[in-house]
């Protein structure tokens, strides 16, 4: 499976100057899952293209920083640690706002916000369906 964004474009094109929040290593993986998460909502037009502009492998880079940032905020038992004090080891855990229904949304609205203009979200058949 190919990935719409490599490490040096999440680094030079995406985050223009700004701390990386996924680093090298572990970017490839992210990358990847985003690809898989952004082709639910592209319906498969995106491996037809021959070219694929910028704001495909954009989209890729924050969908794969909100995946990243949603699997690290987990806890031991894969619930989202709210606060945590090491003081008697207690820990608070979210119920809202970073679920898998709400990542899932903001995935969504994310891969909107980036290909809305592009045809690529278009899921009718036909030649003239795809950019």
């Amino acid at each position: 499976m190919n990935t719409y964004a490599d490490y040096n474009f999440y680094v030079s094109d995406y985050l223009c100057s700004r701390e990386a929040k996924i680093q090298e290593k572990p970017f490839e993986y992210w990358s990847k899952m985003a690809s898989m998460r952004i082709d639910e909502y592209a319906f498969g037009s995106l491996h037809t293209a021959t070219k694929l502009p910028d704001v495909v492998g954009l989209c890729c880079c924050e969908v794969a920083e909100k995946l990243y940032e949603f699997e690290n905020a987990k806890g031991d038992n894969g619930l989202i640690v709210k606060s945590y004090g090491n003081d008697g080891e207690t820990a608070s855990f979210a119920t809202s706002g970073m679920t898998e229904g709400t990542l899932s949304g903001t995935i969504k609205g994310i891969v909107r916000r980036w290909l809305a203009n592009t045809g690529y979200l278009y899921c009718g058949g036909g030649m003239d369906a795809k950019p």
